[in-house]
């Protein structure tokens, strides 16, 4: 169920914010696959079937999880819908780090999130508890199964932390999908927490719970919620909806039909079949990938799409939960997608120097599809880099913490899988989808003092609207930012940790720093550090400038937009009120296309002012001839010795990276 994690013992991953002392993540876990097999309990039938019922993912990010730094009682619960009403719950499973750490171990189930473990419907104390730590799963059988009422019930388990002066206590809940958890998938309470929190911004609890029913049904399939959107052409019927079907049935599923319906019109298509090849199981609970082609459309512009599992095995689908909505983008052109990574981060933030490597690594493997943008904070002192112009949006409150096109709040380096620079899988999903109208920037400067720039966007839109749900954002970026004052050093966490070598860009911050007998840690001095892609100023950062974008949209024109930077008294630090423009040649602009609905960023560009009296269009480099490579990485950070099928970042020796695909 769960697969093998890598081994990264020493790089802790802690989250600094106002709850700091409440949730910090502890070291990854090694753990051998079979501790997460559980044992089956033979086949499906009508009258005995049977399921695990987990959160948790088929996943490799498995990690120890802290809801406080001292010994305490900890309570943890997970939610079972009233979708399964009047079956019954016949045993739980759940894990701690340690049973070496723990004391007075309860499993529990009730209607409501109790005060207590002991004031639940139904308490079990578990006697013998184990941990992960020594392989083990705690599997406690009910003597009397619980039955799911209508409106659901949550199953919890509760420790007390007898040893909190190691990892194993201090980080005694073990979780998993870090920073991408399901609503219901943890809930979280100690004393520190003030009563019962939904921790799903943190992960999931891999509690699996045993579940047995005689009212299930015989032919039936769900489906997600939604799909992902399909980018297609004008008339293209080689356009498909990858999804996912769920067997909810006790029969294997041999075939299936659908419709298509479009949600503004309400037209239904006609019901299609699909056969499930003889040789392939499809049984209870078991899911399978199809591609449902989805049907030609004219106009450019977006459709909303409901794809409904209409019968299962020749008879009507015995599942309510069976239609899945998503977006059909029909485009006049293909144009590329620019991601935009928000991250937040501070000089006094110990762990941000992650962040700093992630933004490393994205700018050499994306250079033409990335944009970074860094907004400090202060934490342990005053970050210099401060501003006030992002105040308005709505940042991850902890650090390191990133947005990506504002959709996905992720971790800056480890993405939303955890695994190593697991941020290029999110930052690679998004280029791969179609954003309905390109940027172009190009900021210049005013006159000859360089005091004003002017910036001149043009946003050409690749679908019709009658509405124009849409404005642009600025932001003014500065590379190779450093100043004097200790204010500037770098906190780094990361100093003399192991389990890294491989990856250069983590690796490199684990050599970087010096003790600093103030803040009682390693940190890299200020004379030795360089701060890139750091937000100075903005300009309607949040939901762009009103009016920036007219209705009505039509595709291939192009609007036009310009604003301006005044630099004329320089822009202020808005802690030390050092000054943020140091080098002008070091400034860049992003303009960003924001949906003002959802808040979604659909596209954007970044490009270095152009010189006073030019055309303004810059942003052009030539390769050098005479560079030579020096090394060569696979996209999760592995240095290679040859070029290896797939995608390879190559550095040059004059310094310059790219990425180049191997067939």
């Amino acid at each position: 169920m769960i697969k093998k994690l890598f081994s990264l013992l020493a790089l802790a991953l802690v989250c600094l914010t106002a709850e700091a002392q409440m949730f910090q993540l502890g070291k990854p876990f090694d753990l051998k696959s079979d501790n997460f097999n559980l044992i089956s309990k033979g086949p499906a039938t009508r009258a005995t079937a049977w399921e695990y019922f987990t959160y948790t993912k088929d996943t490799e990010n498995i990690n120890a999880f802290g809801v406080a730094l001292k010994a305490e009682t900890i309570d943890c619960a997970i939610f079972v819908p009233g979708s399964y009403e009047g079956k019954r719950i016949e045993e739980i499973n759940f894990y701690l780090t340690s049973s070496t750490v723990v004391s007075n171990v309860k499993a529990w189930v009730s209607t409501t999130l109790p005060s207590s473990a002991s004031n639940a419907e139904l308490c079990v104390d578990v006697t013998e508890p184990v941990g992960l730590y020594e392989e083990g799963i705690n599997t406690v059988k009910l003597a009397s199964p619980y039955t799911i009422s209508a409106q659901g019930c949550y199953v919890g388990y509760t420790f007390t932390v007898t040893n909190a002066t190691g990892e194993l206590g201090q980080y005694p809940v073990i979780i998993t999908d870090y920073g991408n958890g399901d609503e219901g998938g943890m809930y979280l309470k100690s004393p520190s927490t003030n009563g019962w929190i939904n921790g799903k911004q943190y992960g999931n609890l891999p509690t699996i719970l045993y579940i047995t029913g005689d009212n299930y049904p015989e032919n039936g399939a769900s489906l997600p919620s939604t799909f992902k959107q399909v980018n297609t052409t004008s008339g293209n019927t080689e356009a498909y909806a990858v999804i996912t079907v769920t067997n909810k049935g006790v029969n294997n599923i041999k075939s299936l039909s659908y419709t298509i319906k479009d949600v503004a019109s309400g037209n239904v298509s006609e019901e299609k079949n699909i056969e499930i090849p003889s040789d392939i199981e499809f049984s209870f609970n078991g899911s399978m990938s199809l591609n449902i082609p989805m049907p030609a459309e004219q106009e450019y512009k977006k459709y909303v799409k409901e794809i409904t599992i209409t019968k299962v095995n020749n008879v009507a689908n015995e599942i309510s939960d069976a239609t899945s909505t998503g977006n059909l983008f029909v485009v006049s052109s293909i144009v590329p997608r620019k991601v935009v990574e928000e991250e937040v981060t501070a000089s006094g933030c110990p762990y941000c120097t992650r962040g700093i490597a992630g933004m490393e690594a994205m700018a050499d493997m994306y250079p033409d599809n990335w944009i970074g943008i860094a907004i400090h904070g202060s934490v342990n002192w005053a970050d210099p880099m401060v501003i006030t112009d992002y105040n308005s949006v709505n940042l991850p409150t902890s650090l390191p913490g990133a947005l990506l096109n504002r959709i996905y709040n992720v971790d800056p380096y480890f993405g939303s899988n955890g695994n190593m620079l697991g941020i290029a899988n999110d930052v690679e999903e998004l280029i791969n989808t179609c954003p309905e109208a390109q940027v172009t920037v190009n900021p210049i400067w005013k006159d000859e003092s360089q005091n004003v720039i002017t910036v001149n966007t043009d946003v050409k839109f690749v679908i019709n609207n009658e509405e124009a749900p849409y404005a642009l954002g600025y932001v003014l970026v500065a590379d190779g930012l450093k100043g004097t004052s200790t204010n500037w050093m770098q906190y780094n966490g990361y100093y003399g940790a192991t389990g890294a070598e491989s990856e250069p860009y983590i690796y490199a911050w684990t050599k970087k720093g010096e003790y600093t007998s103030s803040v009682r840690g390693y940190c890299v001095p200020q004379d030795e550090m360089v701060y890139d892609h750091v937000a100075i100023a903005a300009k309607n950062v949040d939901k762009g400038v009103t009016g920036s974008i007219s209705a009505p949209l039509v595709a291939e024109q192009i609007q036009s937009h310009q604003v301006e930077f005044d630099l004329t008294n320089g822009i202020k630090s808005s802690t030390t009120k050092e000054e943020l423009v140091q080098d002008k040649s070091k400034l860049k602009v992003v303009a960003m296309l924001i949906n003002t609905q959802t808040g979604e960023i659909i596209n954007a560009d970044e490009k270095e002012i152009a010189a006073f009296g030019s055309s303004g269009i810059n942003g052009t480099t030539t390769e050098a001839t005479a560079a030579t490579e020096v090394a060569r990485y696979s996209i999760d950070g592995r240095k290679l010795s040859a070029p290896t099928r797939g995608i390879n970042i190559i550095k040059m020796s004059d310094g310059t990276t790219k990425k180049v695909i191997v067939e």
